[in-house]
């Protein structure tokens, strides 16, 4: 009986040991000094002409972040889904995690297409109104600097027009010709 326990003992003490000895050889990776990026948005003549308002309420944009001086089809972050609240900020469900000290630059567009195979060719439907902010640079990112407000502007509209022949009377129109 003595001899049972005292292999029970021992046992149990070089599974403790192995187990101890297992924590130390793979230690816990350091942690890279992280922050979340930040995004707001300003629109200009979206709401009215010459306005420079938060961009409205639920648009979504698709946002590109890449090293400062980066072409864009090097994004670390290629088009992740942002969605604007009341007050302009662009809010994911999929955060951003930029690294400190570093330099960003960060795009986006709107409306948010989630298929992209073409990072320089986004394809809309027709009739909508395309927005665009061109590049926003974040530089040195600290604790206290990693928000950047986006400038979108009126990219693009499409206007249709309905065209008759003339001396054709009462026919069918040709419509929804595109100008470009």
């Amino acid at each position: 009986m003595k001899i049972m326990k005292t292999y029970v003992v021992i046992t149990f003490l070089m599974l403790a040991g192995c187990s101890q000895q297992q924590e130390s050889i793979t230690p816990t990776p350091p942690k890279v000094d992280e922050v979340p990026l930040l995004l707001s948005a300003k629109s200009q003549s979206i709401v009215s002409k010459g306005d420079d308002a938060p961009l409205p309420q639920d648009v979504t944009a698709g946002i590109y972040v890449t090293v400062k001086n980066s072409l864009i089809t090097t994004a670390q972050w290629a088009n992740y889904k942002h969605k604007s609240d009341a007050t302009g900020a662009l809010l994911s469900d999929m955060s951003i995690n930029i690294i400190q000290t570093k330099s960003y630059d960060i795009y986006a567009y709107s409306l948010y297409q989630s298929a992209i195979t073409n990072v320089s060719s986004v394809v809309f439907n027709h009739g909508v109104d395309v927005l665009w902010a061109p590049k926003s640079t974040l530089d040195y990112v600290a604790p206290t600097n990693h928000t950047v407000a986006l400038n979108f502007t009126h990219c693009m509209s499409q206007i249709t027009f309905n065209v008759v022949l003339k001396g054709i009377g009462t026919g069918t129109p040709f419509s929804n010709c595109i100008i470009y």
